[in-house]
């Protein structure tokens, strides 16, 4: 993950979902919000459904 300066500064913790889903929390200018980000490299229609499940399954519940 490339983070700017700023970024890097306001970055509270990353979690790796395995190769294809990352998820960041960053601290906000507002005391006790953070945003959390989900990066996701989805697989491509070319691959087989049972791929393609998996990766939306782990997003799925990372999401909630």
């Amino acid at each position: 993950m490339i983070l700017s300066k700023q970024a890097q500064n306001a970055l509270i913790e990353w979690e790796s979902h395995g190769p294809r889903i990352n998820k960041a929390s960053f601290k906000t200018k507002k005391e006790g919000i953070s945003m959390n980000i989900i990066q996701c490299y989805a697989p491509t229609n070319d691959y087989n459904e049972d791929a393609k499940d998996q990766v939306y399954n782990r997003l799925h519940t990372i999401i909630e």
